[in-house]
């Protein structure tokens, strides 16, 4: 029960008001040709980030989690393996 309210007094519900004022229209279309100017350089900056080799930590996490899946699968079938 609040603060001032009386045995068998119901508090009155509060309603809640959002916000909306940050709310924006949706944007024009960007123009096709910003759009792909933008992707190329887009393109060219993540393009090194990409061409790198996984890293050894991540190659073993990797293949720990096929290890547990194939167990796991093996498992649920019997132990059996599909394709053989």
């Amino acid at each position: 029960m609040g603060k001032g309210s009386e045995a068998g007094e119901q508090e009155p519900k509060r309603r809640v008001m959002r916000d909306t004022s940050h709310r924006k229209e949706a944007a024009p279309a960007m123009d096709p040709e910003l759009q792909a100017h933008i992707g190329r350089h887009l393109k060219a900056a993540y393009e090194d980030i990409l061409n790198q080799p996984v890293p050894d930590r991540f190659r073993q996490l990797l293949d720990q989690l096929s290890e547990s899946e194939g167990s796991s699968s093996e498992e649920s079938n019997g132990g059996k393996v599909f394709g053989s």
